[in-house]
C-alpha cells in the first residue's frame, strides 16, 4: 500500500516488483553465478580472455523463460 493514500501514477504500474516472482535462473542466483564461474574456469584458450569465454557460454547456461 502506498503511503498517504496518494493516487497511483503510470510509473507505479510500470515498475517491476518481485512479489511472488521466482528467478528463472535458479532459486539462489548467487549459487548459480558461483557454479557458472566455476564451470567457465575449466576453459582456457590461448589468446581468449576469461570474459570472452564467459560471454560466449552464458546463453547456454540459461533455461526456461530466461533462455
Amino acid at each position: 500500500m502506498r503511503e498517504n493514500n496518494a493516487p497511483h501514477t503510470m510509473y507505479d504500474y510500470a515498475k517491476p516488483h518481485l512479489t511472488g516472482a521466482e528467478s528463472s535462473i535458479d532459486k539462489d542466483s548467487n549459487t548459480y553465478i558461483a557454479n557458472f564461474l566455476e564451470f567457465c574456469g575449466t576453459f582456457k584458450i590461448n589468446g581468449v580472455s576469461d570474459d570472452a569465454i564467459r560471454l560466449r557460454l552464458f546463453p547456454f547456461s540459461l533455461r526456461n523463460k530466461a533462455k
